[in-house]
This record gives structure tokens, C-alpha cells and sequence, in this order.
């Protein structure tokens, strides 16, 4: 049949032509287990009115305005299961610090560089703050973290702050630390840790939120017009042009962003949905929960985010057994190293002061296994009472050890009904821990796409190639039916979920090196967990998540089938159009 509207006409009148059939390419409503294909699909105001045949869509609609699909795939559209909207949009506004292959910076020299093109660039006048997000101290060739002398190298008239790309370590320069407050007489807050050097001098190094939130809390405000700017371009930029119609901002929806992101929400520039979970400090964002967790003008609450570790390629996820090779400042005294290797590897600079501000960190009798965030009779009051009303809990834990914990609070809890509890990354859980997942009805959000990034540093440095290749156990989650989804953690890894599916599928590292092959998943499994699964895990699996009658128009239009594409080239696949309730917020 002759389609009467090309691509870019229908694009342009999408709010116009109603009710719109779509036709001419795989439809693929991702509904059960297996694929499931259609021939079309109607939508109008928002809502899906049909979904099977073209000849009986045009006999019940036909008035209605045709979309040819020329050849594309439409599924619905990419929902973003774990990811931190704020950090994204500091990347977006920011300096871009990422060492390859995300970004060029490798060294200390080239991390100094960018910020003073930065701040020519920028035409930044003293005084004024630079701020840079993602370096990576395992991924420079002097393998630390850059210290306040590194900074104060670039500039002693700008307050510097940069942060980690994993979002757990930031760096402040002189300047910085002084108008934060912060002075050599400054002492670890809990859950946090301000790095010295050999002699008891700070070095600017601060681990986790309570340290360098301090300094962050200092930076000059934007106003709120270029802040909201700032946001509406991450949305389209880094999540509508990705083929995502739902963004969330998980564990930093402080008040003030929330703020921002409800005013944007009134004025209806908020063209996708965005979910924020607080963390537990700023859990009085939750007492209006019951109305605040429904969607308002593409904006809610989700629940409470709590961090029970932090990054394994840091030093301070919390295992159960010692990290694989461990920096010689970690070996507790006569312990022997790692069968494998004849002597500890030494990391530079970033791993001397590691345990000497660690004083409470867990050295078991073969080495380091660093700590947990909180003791487990405070983690076990904060899960109790979020089970007792109601919120939505997700719990960062990238280490056992921390899931272990996590476990017997939710056993002391004893969740009941209907409570999708998610542990956020999980990335080393235990076949035994699984058990007891699926005994808890918890849900689990996973991680792939640190075995591409990480992948290799992991096998030879921090956890070795056997917990490596258990990383992310995904065969093992979806033969227990433990409900699952795999996420980016925007801005750790790049918010492309194509890239997500393709880790997931061929647990492939950067240098070539498969992971754990036995626990890869099916490309059809993949999409699931960032279509349907998502949106069950997060409460929404009757408005989004599969392409049915009375759902939401929310569609993504791929330039090739993901289910018909050689694995090895899932990520060439480009994203042509997304579609949240009927309107185009993206197209290529």
C-alpha cells in the first residue's frame, strides 16, 4: 500500500495526525518471553488504541495518518533502570575528564591541560570555579588519583574541583578546600574520608559524599534558568537521543535539584519522565510519598536510595574476601600475596595513604576487604523503616560483602507483599546470595558494562578471573526468575543503552577479553531489561514497558533489528526517533 506521509513529514506532524498508524517495519511489542512480532500499531493523545494487523487497523481507523517505518524496528522506548541525572548534567556542562576509551584523558599532564583549555575556553575570570567530572587515576598512566598540587599547578586564582568517574572520590585544590572550610585540623565525617600523605598533610583526595559535598556545597550556583537549560539539554541530548523516555536521578535528588526539576516539571519542560530517589539525609523528600510517587507532569518521587559501599575499582566496595592483588600498604604483616603473583602490586601514590584512612577498614587474615558505609544495626533501621512505609528501596551495594549485610537487614525486616526491593549493581554477588534474593522477592539491577571498561583491570587487579568472569552473573539471575535490569549509571559509563546491550551479550572487554561467557545473556533478554523489566521494577508495568493496548505511545525507532543483528554489531545500531506520549522529543 502507498504510505501517504514520509519520515520527516510525519515527524513534523505528530501532534497534528490523529490517530497514527504505524506500519512498515518489525514491531516488536516485547511482551513475553520469546519475540513477538505486529504488523502495526495506532496511537493517539498519548495512548496506544491498537496494536496487530495493518488491514484491520485500517478498517477500524480509517481516517487515520500513516507513519511508514521504511524498513526500521520501533520497540518501546528505553527506560533508564539506574543512572544520576545531576552528575550527567555536570558532565554535559562541564569538563569532560574521562580517560580512553570514553574520553582522551591518560595522564595527570593531560588532566591539567583540558582544565586550562577549559578555562580559556570558557573565559573564566579568577576567582570563578572550574569543575571537571570523570577522571579515571586506573585509567592514567600514573595509576592515582591527581592531588591539590596537581591543581594548584593549573591555577591558584580558580577554586578546582574535579570528580572521579566512578562519583565516590573527588579532588579539591587549595583554594577550593579553603572556601569549603576544610583545613588540616578536618576530621573524617561518618562515611567519609579526607586522604593525607605520609606526614598527616591532607592531599585534596576526599572518598564519598560526606568528605567532598563539602566542597561541593561551596560552588558559585548557577541560576536556575541555566540550570534548567543545562537539564533540558542532558534530557535530549544524553537520554531522549539514546531512545529513553523515562530518566531518573537515583541517590542525588537533593532539595534544591528537586526544586529545580519540579519547576521544570510546572512549566512543561520536562518532555521525558524523570524518577528521583533521595538518600537517606534527605528522606523528608519522601513524607508526602503516596501522592509525590505518581507522575506530575513527567515528574516523581521514586523512594530512598541508600549507598552500602563504594567502587571496586577504588578500593572501597566491601567484599567478603580480600581483593585480588593487594597494594603492599594493605598486606596486613607476614600475610601471604595472591598464588599468582610473587609479589603485591603497587599502585603509586593513590594506594599509601588507602589504608591509613581506612582505620576502620576490614583487614581479614589474607588482606583487604575494605568497608561498609553504614553498621548493619544502622542499615537495618533505614530498611525497616522504609519497608514500613512503603518506599521503593534501592540500595547500592557493589560488593558482597555489603550484600551480605543488606540480606540479613532485609531478613530482620521481614519484607511483606508486594515490595521490589533492588539491589543497585550487585556486581560480585554469590550464587548463595541469589537464593536468598529470590527468597526476599528483591530485585536486582546489574552492571555489564563495567566488564567492558573495567573488565581487565578487574581479572588482573582487583578481583581476579574468577570473580571477574562471575561479574554480573546474568544466566544465573534469569534461570531463578529473579526479576532483573541492566543499567549505565550515567555518568560512570556513557548513557547509550545499545552500548548496555551489547555488554550484556558478549561480556566482552576492551582489549577482546570474554568475561564469563556461561552467564551472557540473550539480546531478546537485553531489551527486556530496559523495556518491560524496568518499568515492573520501578512499579510502572501497566503504563510503559511493552507496546499494548492502553499503554503509553512511548517508542523507539532503531535503524536495525537488535534481534536480527550479529551481536558483535549491536552498537553500530543508531537511534532514529523517540517518542514519549505521542511527541517526537528526538529525532536523527
Amino acid at each position: 500500500m502507498k504510505r501517504t506521509l514520509a519520515w520527516m513529514v510525519a515527524g513534523c506532524s505528530l501532534l497534528v495526525a490523529k490517530p497514527l498508524l504505524y506500519s512498515g517495519g518489525d514491531i516488536v511489542t516485547m511482551q513475553g518471553k520469546k519475540p513477538h512480532y505486529v504488523e502495526s500499531v495506532v496511537e493517539e493523545d498519548g495512548k496506544i488504541l491498537f496494536v496487530g494487523k495493518e488491514s484491520d487497523a485500517l478498517k477500524r481507523f480509517p481516517h487515520a495518518r500513516m507513519v511508514d517505518l521504511n524498513g526500521s524496528t520501533m520497540l518501546p522506548a528505553f527506560f533508564d533502570p539506574h543512572g544520576h541525572l545531576l552528575l550527567t548534567t555536570l558532565l554535559v556542562a562541564y569538563a569532560d575528564l574521562n580517560a580512553p576509551p570514553i574520553g582522551t584523558v591518560d595522564s595527570i599532564a593531560k588532566l591539567q591541560q583540558t582544565l586550562k583549555t577549559y578555562i580559556s575556553d570558557h573565559h573564566l575570570k579568577p576567582g570563578e570555579w572550574v569543575i571537571g567530572m570523570n577522571y579515571d587515576d586506573t585509567g592514567m598512566k600514573e595509576q592515582r588519583h591527581p592531588t591539590k598540587a596537581d591543581l594548584d599547578a593549573i591555577s591558584t586564582e580558580h577554586p578546582i574541583y574535579i570528580m572521579h568517574s566512578s562519583s565516590h572520590f573527588g579532588v579539591a585544590n587549595s583554594l577550593a578546600l579553603k572556601i569549603a572550610g576544610i583545613d588540616e585540623s578536618v576530621k573524617d565525617p561518618k562515611g567519609g574520608k579526607f586522604y593525607r600523605d605520609e606526614k598527616g598533610h591532607l592531599t585534596g583526595v576526599m572518598e564519598e559524599g560526606p568528605a567532598f559535598t563539602q566542597v561541593m556545597m561551596k560552588i558559585t550556583p548557577v541560576a536556575p534558568e541555566v540550570a534548567m537549560g543545562a537539564i533540558e539539554k542532558t534530557l535530549m541530548t544524553q537520554y531522549a537521543a539514546k531512545g529513553m523516555t523515562t530518566a531518573q536521578e537515583c541517590g542525588g535528588a537533593l532539595p534544591d535539584f528537586v526544586k529545580l526539576l519540579q519547576a521544570m516539571a510546572k512549566e512543561g519542560r520536562l518532555k521525558l519522565d524523570v524518577i528521583a530517589y533521595p538518600n537517606p539525609d534527605n528522606a523528608v523528600l519522601l513524607a508526602d510519598y503516596n501522592r509525590t510517587k505518581h507522575y506530575k507532569d513527567h515528574f516523581r518521587m521514586g523512594g530512598l536510595k541508600v549507598i552500602m559501599d563504594g567502587s571496586i575499582q577504588g578500593y572501597t566496595a566491601y567484599l567478603s574476601k580480600p581483593y585480588f592483588v593487594v597494594p603492599k600498604e594493605l598486606e596486613p604483616e607476614g600475610s601471604a600475596c595472591n598464588a599468582e603473583f610473587k609479589a603485591p602490586l603497587l599502585l603509586g601514590e593513590r594506594n599509601r595513604a588507602v589504608h591509613a584512612h581506612h582505620p576502620d577498614a576490614k583487614i581479614t587474615s589474607k588482606g583487604f576487604v575494605s568497608r561498609p558505609s553504614y553498621k548493619q544495626n544502622e542499615l537495618d533501621a533505614i530498611v525497616t523503616d522504609a519497608l514500613k512505609k512503603g518506599w521503593h528501596l534501592m540500595v547500592h551495594c557493589n560488593g558482597d560483602g555489603a550484600i551480605d549485610m543488606l540480606l540479613k537487614s532485609m531478613e530482620k525486616a521481614k519484607p511483606q507483599g508486594d515490595h521490589r526491593t533492588t539491589i543497585v549493581h550487585a556486581q560480585t554477588i554469590r550464587e548463595d546470595q541469589l537464593d536468598e534474593v529470590k527468597k526476599l522477592g528483591m530485585t536486582l539491577t546489574m552492571f555489564p558494562s563495567h566488564l567492558y571498561y573495567w573488565g581487565d583491570r578487574h581479572a588482573t587487579r582487583f578481583l581476579g578471573p574468577k570473580r571477574t568472569a562471575h561479574m554480573n552473573p546474568m544466566r544465573s539471575i534469569i534461570d531463578r526468575e529473579i526479576p532483573y535490569t541492566i543499567h549505565h549509571d550515567s555518568p560512570v559509563t556513557p548513557t547509550n543503552i545499545l552500548d548496555m546491550i551489547s555488554f550484556a551479550v558478549n561480556r566482552t572487554s576492551i582489549k577482546g577479553t570474554v568475561y564469563g561467557e556461561d552467564q551472557a545473556m540473550t539480546v531478546y533478554e537485553a531489551l527486556k531489561a530496559v523495556t518491560i523489566n524496568a518499568a515492573y521494577q520501578h512499579f510502572e508495568e501497566n503504563e510503559k514497558g511493552t507496546i499494548e493496548v492502553g499503554k503509553q505511545a512511548d517508542f523507539v525507532i532503531l535503524s536495525h533489528n537488535p534481534l536480527k543483528t550479529d551481536k558483535k554489531r549491536l552498537r553500530d545500531i543508531e537511534v532514529l526517533r523517540t517518542i514519549n506520549d505521542s511527541e517526537v522529543i528526538y529525532q536523527k
